[in-house]
């Protein structure tokens, strides 16, 4: 944390002119706030299998199929995989109506490391109307 903090010190923001022009204000110091880390949801996948994540990440190497037949299994009115949830807590299973899921993700260098670009990442996935189109 005292890295993170010196960066912000000596990146001095307050002084940028383009911040300064637009009556934005950043300061120098971190603000503590409460917050807690939610775990990943459980999928169930294939035939109904529970797949946890490992190592902050969803293992579908097992449940890869070819896009064909991934289509085609689509088509037929298949379900690749769900949340959990959807069916312990009787919440509408969201591949039964037309569904847009949206996943983001950004990755930033290290701390000290300013000549590495920060790289984000927004992906999507609509289902039912595309899939049979």
């Amino acid at each position: 944390m005292r890295i993170l903090t010196d960066v912000m010190k000596s990146n001095n923001y307050a002084a940028e002119p383009m911040l300064q022009s637009c009556g934005v204000k950043i300061i120098s110091r971190f603000t503590q706030v409460e917050g807690r880390v939610l775990s990943a949801p459980r999928l169930k996948v294939g035939n109904g299998d529970d797949v946890i994540p490992r190592n902050s990440r969803w293992n579908f190497n097992r449940q890869v199929l070819d896009v064909s037949v991934y289509h085609a299994y689509y088509q037929l009115g298949g379900l690749n995989s769900l949340l959990a949830i959807e069916q312990s807590r009787n919440l509408p299973v969201v591949s039964k109506v037309p569904t847009i899921t949206f996943g983001m993700d950004v990755l930033h260098a290290s701390p000290g490391q300013s000549g590495i670009p920060s790289i984000a990442v927004v992906v999507s996935n609509q289902l039912k109307k595309v899939m049979m189109e």
